[in-house]
């Protein structure tokens, strides 16, 4: 009888593992202050568009939401690929994210932009960008023109972080810099001062560039990354990820 009980146990732990978790699991989000995407609050609290798609994602998986406090993002892809947090979003696709995390679709908009010192001319085709000295945050991608292009074409000067970018733009620091497009003008909007020195580029970049929410592949929770991927496929196809972030940016003017 005993033995009949244990065999019970131990064939209900591996068939109903995630069951067990899916309630009361907690997955930790590794986030940099990066509005309007990602926003840590005076209270240490997160929102943002990244934030609160990944949340809802999560919700319909049953698990939770924590949040690291403000970190680099070159520092939070090493603690992703560590297993030491679960998830990041935002982020490209590469051969390399592949091997380190599960990859989640959730958006196919992006638009690249690069913003100038006035000093330069302006830019209207990739060209232009000869010569130049590219403010880039550490450990981004933006398309593959730009990331793919030699190291003797233009210099990338790399930063933790795009505030601090901006802010070597302003002083003369680097020539341009290159980021999403309403990333770049939310800080412009945030920094009036900015536009004394600072100014868009006619020169964008519309390439349907994919964004991924990630899973590390070293998280206790990479069991589940099937499923994950299957809800993820829903959400995207059903146009559930756009609506979300359609709805924050709505409900949150002053970010953009």
């Amino acid at each position: 009888m005993l033995k009949s009980c244990l065999t019970f146990v131990v064939i209900t732990a591996f068939c109903f593992p995630l069951a067990a978790k899916d309630a009361t699991s907690t997955l930790t989000m590794c986030i940099d202050h990066y509005p309007p995407l990602q926003v840590v609050l005076p209270n240490g609290a997160a929102t943002g568009a990244n934030v609160e798609v990944t949340r809802q994602f999560m919700q319909h998986l049953g698990y939770k939401l924590d949040f690291t406090a403000d970190t680099p993002f070159k520092r939070c892809l090493q603690l992703l690929k560590e297993g030491e947090v679960d998830l990041m979003a935002g982020l490209l696709d590469s051969e390399q994210r592949q091997q380190d995390y599960h990859m989640f679709l959730y958006d196919d908009h992006t638009v690249k932009a690069f913003f100038i010192n006035n000093n330069v001319d302006d830019i209207t085709h990739f060209s232009d960008l000869a010569g130049l000295n590219i403010g880039v945050v550490q450990g981004t991608r933006q398309f593959e023109q730009f990331d793919e292009a030699d190291s003797t074409f233009f210099t990338r000067t790399y930063t933790d972080s795009l505030p601090i970018a901006f802010e070597m733009l302003a002083k003369g620091e680097v020539d341009a810099v290159v980021s999403t497009d309403y990333y770049g003008k939310n800080i412009l909007a945030r920094h009036p001062e900015y536009r004394e020195t600072i100014r868009q580029s006619s020169y964008k970049v519309i390439d349907g560039t994919k964004v991924y929410i990630a899973l590390s592949r070293q998280s206790e929770y990479a069991v589940d990354a099937s499923r994950m991927n299957q809800k993820a496929i829903e959400m995207f196809l059903s146009g559930e990820f756009e609506t979300l972030t359609i709805e924050f940016q709505k409900n949150h003017h002053g970010l953009y």
